[in-house]
């Protein structure tokens, strides 16, 4: 019992000796301003691109594929027809890559441009996903 009389004597002398706060002037108006923030929706994801590029995109994919399987001459050969067609375009990239000559100083100023817009893009990218939460 003499624990608890001391306590509450100390607990006493403290609050003697605390000063009573003001809230300030406008301490209500702050504090429903950012209750009613809270309320608010957050905003709606929105997509970067439109939906109709994609549905073009994947059509023309799937177009491709349907071509494809229809004119397959034979299912029973080993390697698709289409890969005689990859080899005739990576023959034509290989000949025309081979005629390009890059200098040292264009290949590390395409090398430093390259590595600037992927940072750029991974600084950016955090700095809308923070904003937008």
């Amino acid at each position: 019992m003499n624990d608890n009389e001391h306590l509450e004597k100390l607990v006493n002398e403290l609050m003697e000796d605390a000063s009573y706060e003001k809230p300030s002037h406008n301490f209500t108006d702050t504090v429903m301003k950012k209750i009613e923030a809270l309320d608010k929706p957050s905003p709606i994801f929105k997509s970067v691109m439109p939906k109709w590029p994609i549905v073009v995109f994947v059509s023309i994919l799937v177009l491709l594929a349907a071509y494809g399987v229809a004119t397959n001459p034979s299912v029973e050969e080993t390697t698709p027809f289409y890969t005689q067609e990859i080899d005739k375009v990576g023959q034509w990239l290989s000949y025309l890559f081979s005629k390009i000559v890059i200098s040292k100083k264009a290949l590390y100023t395409l090398s430093m441009i390259g590595i600037v817009i992927g940072l750029q893009t991974h600084i950016l990218k955090k700095y809308f996903n923070s904003r937008l939460t």
